[in-house]
């Protein structure tokens, strides 16, 4: 175990001195870039998936969670967003090695309007240890992005992600992660809101089959060159006959002064999945994301 907890620190730093280095390599460009895809169910319960932190999505949001339950899953997203779509392909296995559950996650952008000569590529892989079996799960995740805005590269770099995720007892959950912490960007006016630094904070309630009530709260480091801004987020589902969950949620970003309404449904089979969902900012109704995916369970 030792040697296991060496190797994912040995990782980490890797990532981290290789980020600092080529983020010095950015070009200038056009203000916007693409945004990614932060899974499907969290984006129905308003992305507060800190403290739940299950399956494929726990890649985007807290790497410790991967570790947290046995499971081997398959999942293919596509999301529509006011920039583009993206498409995403992951895979996590907690079952494969009990001592070591491990995540990749791979996202292409492409854009469309405004934004039809922009792309990106972002990849994940994470890595995450049981601890405490069934109890602390903790995880380190390396992302590369390479993002282009108006034919111009804006990102080449990688950065890293940690997480840490603790169940207090069989229907509460705590979790607390770091995302992007490498500042990927130089120059936040060009690149700041594609991949910020944030710390976040979240706590759970409920079980994998008939409810969830979840909230995240935390601090956004980077999108702000003058100040730190928060953000919170709120969300519940609801297992409809114990294979329909519905979900709603609540999402307040205090940087862009934008508030979000989300929701989705989905069916879940013992095998197989499926589940859609939306975003839309209550203050600009065109500011909309819609995004479905197929999972599969073995």
């Amino acid at each position: 175990m030792a040697k296991r907890v060496v190797a994912m620190f040995a990782v980490a730093a890797t990532v981290l001195w290789a980020g600092q280095v080529q983020a010095q390599e950015q070009a200038e460009a056009p203000t916007g870039g693409p945004t990614f895809t932060e899974g499907v169910r969290p984006s129905g319960m308003g992305l507060a998936y800190t403290g739940v932190a299950t399956g494929a999505s726990a890649i985007f949001h807290n790497p410790g969670g991967i570790a947290s339950r046995m499971m081997y899953q398959v999942e293919g997203t596509y999301e529509y967003n006011p920039a583009g779509s993206v498409l995403n392909a992951s895979i996590v296995d907690s079952k494969t090695n009990p001592d070591i559950a491990a995540g990749v996650s791979y996202s292409y952008f492409f854009g469309r309007g405004d934004y039809s000569n922009s792309s990106g590529h972002s990849a994940r892989l994470a890595v995450a240890l049981p601890v405490l079996p069934e109890r602390i799960s903790v995880g380190l995740a390396g992302r590369y992005l390479n993002v282009h805005v108006e034919d111009v590269q804006v990102v080449h770099t990688v950065t890293v992600d940690a997480g840490i995720l603790f169940r207090a007892t069989d229907r509460i959950q705590i979790g607390v992660a770091g995302q992007n912490l490498v500042d990927v960007c130089d120059r936040d006016d060009l690149c700041g809101s594609v991949a910020p630094t944030t710390i976040a904070g979240g706590l759970s309630f409920g079980d994998e089959s008939s409810f969830m009530l979840a909230a995240d709260g935390g601090i956004d480091l980077t999108s702000d060159p003058e100040e730190v801004q928060p953000f919170f987020e709120v969300g519940a589902e609801y297992f409809a006959g114990g294979t329909v969950p519905i979900r709603l949620g609540f999402q307040r970003q205090q940087f862009s002064d934008q508030n979000f309404l989300t929701g989705g449904l989905g069916v879940r089979l013992q095998t197989a999945g499926l589940d859609g969902g939306f975003r839309m900012d209550l203050n600009d109704t065109d500011n909309f994301y819609a995004n479905g995916s197929v999972s599969i369970y073995f």
